[in-house]
């Protein structure tokens, strides 16, 4: 857990998921070779991003300090981030991951079972508590 592999997946997708929007919708236009290229592109660290996601929250809990300021230093290289907006593109890359997976989970139990009940799920522990209790075949 000291290098709190999961969160830098999860991480990694998120600013991916960011950068691939902003790439493709840039010109105003999205061609059909843009959109497959990005979907390659993300399904790779999108399917690393989100199979450890259940660890992400327990990974960050149980972090020391330095494992934090480490997780900063890693994210401001990784990404070319100026220090000074490290926290504020974490907190952004970790919300753009959740929040995706959030909007798949209700998109999905909208289309199958019709309902709109999803005051619960307020942040990534919610969701996280929420998929654990889904069965994944009903989805």
């Amino acid at each position: 857990m000291s290098e709190l592999k999961e969160t830098k997946e999860l991480l990694t997708f998120g600013v991916k998921l960011v950068d691939e929007i902003y790439d493709v919708t840039a010109d105003g236009k999205v061609t059909a070779m843009e959109a497959f290229q990005s979907g390659f592109s993300l399904f790779k660290s999108g399917k690393t991003g989100i199979e450890g996601i259940k660890e992400v929250g327990v990974e960050l809990q149980e972090a020391t300090q330095e494992q934090l300021d480490s997780l900063k230093d890693w994210f401001a290289n990784e990404f070319e981030i100026a220090n000074d907006n490290v926290e504020a593109m974490i907190e952004l890359a970790l919300d753009t991951a959740v929040h995706l997976l959030k909007s798949a989970f209700m998109f999905q139990k909208l289309r199958k079972e019709g309902t709109k009940d999803f005051a619960g799920i307020e942040n990534i522990e919610d969701v996280l508590r929420t998929l654990d209790a889904i069965d994944s075949t009903s989805i």
